[in-house]
């Protein structure tokens, strides 16, 4: 099985989880393994050579956890289940008015 259908598999197992308010994603994964961005997780996904030795054993680890192994890292590290986000006007210069986005979780 490629990586990118594990990558699948793993989501599919861990979105039938009971009680889970929010559909997990590839981006759950990547920020899973501590990343900030999504980059090594793409090259590590494609098979790339830039993915390096230690993106193997980390995403591979994630891949091998429990539905709620994963769940608990993820809140572990700061990730709120079912928290969304909220929509507030800031005194901004009326031509720049507008919402900005926040995320109530910081």
């Amino acid at each position: 099985m490629d990586r990118r259908a594990q990558v699948d598999h793993f989501l599919l197992k861990c979105n039938q989880e009971e009680g889970l308010k929010e559909q997990l994603i590839r981006k759950h994964i990547w920020r899973g393994a501590g990343h900030k961005k999504p980059r090594q997780f793409q090259y590590w996904q494609a098979g790339s050579e830039k993915a390096s030795n230690e993106d193997d054993r980390n995403f591979c680890r994630i891949l091998a956890m429990k539905p709620a192994a994963f769940m608990a890292l993820l809140k572990d590290k700061g990730h709120h289940f079912g928290e969304g986000l909220i929509f507030l006007t800031r005194h901004i210069p009326r031509a720049h008015a507008g919402l900005e986005c926040r995320d109530e979780r910081r």
